[in-house]
């Protein structure tokens, strides 16, 4: 781990000093090979296989700075890591007077923002806070593109996905994280990002949380950037795989390669989905397919369904999202 400023209040407690000899927890399965000849046309590097056999290449962790106390039991921290050649920032809130560690950590991944719309720990400030002061590390992600982070590839490749994968990596020798106890939320497009690491990791998540999630399959993405995620006026990011492929039904088996919703048995932790009725920005239908797809393939998972609530959840329904969350966690990663 590297350090990038004078010694903070983090620094003090010793915290975050960098440690060899974490092994990841579990043994990773080791990929098919697929040879290129073996590919559909599409944009290839997005399909789950290429994920699954692509190396994790992630470290360098570094406090950037301190943000200060967030009430009396949480601190939090600019920090970065390295994703392949690219350095990734994002937001790291610790437990404050609950000892040293090492404690749990939890990945905490992000919705879609438009660029100049986003800071660093938008969106996911209220779980980070939270978990914290339960006795986790959060860290929450900005991915390639956002806030400090470098620019990055993220339509024809996956990059954000990318990244997080590399953050799981770069994690390993950190203390006092205890990367041998992960967990993983993510929020709209970053449960879209869970599911991708989900099906192309093994031995690394003990459990993972999809809330108000996109869908698992990525024509009904598709389908939602043409009509109820397009706003009229705003700027469009473009989409660089149609431009250069078509669209689904021209590439329908890359479609397929590039949706986790047909790679669940590679899912090796438990997973709970909370998602609300009344979501206009990811329907309640795409919770129900990734449910009928989990229950199909056999795997631990937990349904939560919320009435009224808006894609992001307010009131007494975060609350309860919040309380849900922690019993799950504390099940299988705090004390899994």
């Amino acid at each position: 781990m590297h350090m990038q400023r004078n010694p903070t209040p983090f620094s003090r407690r010793t915290l975050l000093r960098g440690t060899t000899g974490l092994a990841l927890a579990g043994v990773a399965a080791v990929p098919v090979a697929v040879g290129a000849e073996d590919l559909p046309p599409g944009p290839t590097a997005r399909y789950i296989d290429s994920i699954w056999q692509r190396p994790q290449n992630g470290g360098d962790f570094t406090v950037r700075d301190s943000r200060g106390l967030q009430g009396n039991s949480v601190e939090a921290f600019v920090v970065s890591h390295r994703s392949d050649n690219l350095t990734i920032t994002g937001l790291m809130c610790t437990p404050v007077g609950q000892g040293n560690g090492p404690w749990p950590v939890l990945l905490i991944n992000h919705g879609h923002f438009a660029f100049n719309a986003y800071d660093t720990g938008y969106d996911t400030l209220r779980e980070d806070i939270f978990f914290a002061s339960n006795g986790y590390v959060t860290i929450a992600t900005d991915y390639r593109n956002y806030a400090g982070s470098d620019q990055g590839e993220y339509q024809l490749e996956p990059g954000y996905t990318y990244d997080v994968r590399n953050l799981l990596d770069a994690i390993r020798f950190v203390a006092p994280v205890d990367a041998r106890r992960v967990g993983m939320m993510g929020h709209s497009m970053g449960g879209g990002i869970t599911q991708q690491v989900l099906v192309t990791t093994q031995g690394q998540l003990k459990a993972a949380t999809l809330y108000g999630t996109v869908s698992g399959d990525e024509v009904d993405n598709y389908t939602a950037r043409r009509t109820r995620w397009a706003t009229p006026g705003s700027r469009s990011e473009g989409d660089k795989v149609t431009e250069r492929y078509g669209p689904p039904e021209k590439i329908a088996e890359a479609y397929r390669r590039m949706s986790p919703i047909n790679y669940l048995d590679r899912v090796d932790c438990p997973v709970a989905i909370h998602h609300s009725y009344a979501d206009t920005t990811c329907p309640i239908e795409w919770a129900e397919k990734l449910r009928d797809a989990f229950n199909a393939k056999g795997k631990t998972m937990e349904y939560h369904t919320y009435q009224g609530q808006p894609h992001s959840f307010q009131g007494a329904g975060f609350q309860e999202y919040l309380q849900s969350n922690l019993a799950f966690f504390d099940k299988y990663v705090k004390n899994g």
